[in-house]
């Protein structure tokens, strides 16, 4: 395991050279963006769904560092969920999704090939579609 340097914390440039990504600071902000996702979530409606209206499978559509969202739901669902998660990065969308399962296409940038494909299939299969990015992403 490697030691941490607590200085290049407080380094700027060399906390931006060795987390490109900013990871760190996504870590730091964990709590907040999980109570505004809660907040958005409400505003959405989301918590008003009835059971009737509950799928019968959720399929996650995400690639590259949103990937995390699906395999974060699987995990945190498990293996004995009232309702199964399935991850999956891209195409083809399996045959057995339809108008009964949910699909969440998550592209930060708006414009993942794989997600958008595999959302854009399970719109014409009439499937629930939930759809997450960034707020300045192209409309899909």
């Amino acid at each position: 395991m490697t030691a941490l340097e607590e200085h290049l914390i407080d380094d700027e440039h060399a906390r931006r050279r060795l987390d490109s990504r900013d990871t760190l600071r996504s870590l730091a902000t964990a709590g907040a963006q999980v109570r505004q996702g809660i907040r958005l979530a409400a505003e959405a409606g989301v918590g008003q769904l009835s059971t009737a209206d509950r799928p019968r499978l959720i399929l996650v559509a995400a690639t590259g560092g949103t990937g995390i969202v699906g395999d974060a739901l699987e995990t945190l669902a498990g293996p004995t969920a009232a309702i199964p998660v399935v991850v999956r990065p891209d195409g083809p969308l399996p045959g057995w999704v339809g108008a009964l399962d949910l699909v969440v296409a998550v592209s930060q940038s708006g414009t993942a090939p794989g997600p958008l494909a595999l959302a854009a299939e399970a719109g014409r299969r009439g499937a629930s579609l939930l759809t997450i990015g960034a707020p300045d992403s192209p409309p899909g």
